[in-house]
């Protein structure tokens, strides 16, 4: 009778499974390739996107954001916020993310006293992780 594989199917040969890994690799390669060009409209993160929601946000706390240089100083700051709060930091990066007087006078101009706000919005707004 000799022996059988049951039920199973034959091996295939070797020529064809180095096709099918090499149509896997490539078929991944495309996808990252693809995810690198066009991920920040797929992915929702991009820079404009989270300035328009960071703003919205702020109105919908009753604030207002006087557009111009004011608003692009609060949205520079919040932006800060996210990038001081991740990980271990160089001095020349944590200066590099430290607000300036223009941006503190602008958020203080937007959110009065209540900075607690501020971080909170901006957190939402720009830090995926931490919320």
């Amino acid at each position: 009778m000799g022996r059988r594989r049951g039920r199973h199917r034959a091996r295939a040969r070797r020529g064809i499974r180095i096709i099918r890994a090499t149509g896997v690799v490539l078929a991944c390669g495309g996808v990252a390739l693809a995810l690198t060009a066009f991920g920040p409209d797929f992915l929702d993160r991009s820079t404009a996107r989270a300035d328009q929601r960071f703003v919205a946000a702020v109105q919908a706390q009753g604030r207002t954001v006087t557009p111009g240089p004011n608003q692009t100083l609060v949205i520079e700051a919040a932006r800060k916020v996210c990038e001081s709060r991740q990980g271990e930091a160089t001095v020349a990066e944590r200066r590099a993310s430290a607000l300036t007087a223009d941006e503190i006078e602008a958020v203080r101009q937007t959110f009065g006293d209540d900075s607690p706000a501020f971080m909170k919005v901006a957190k939402r707004s720009y830090c995926p992780l931490s919320r």
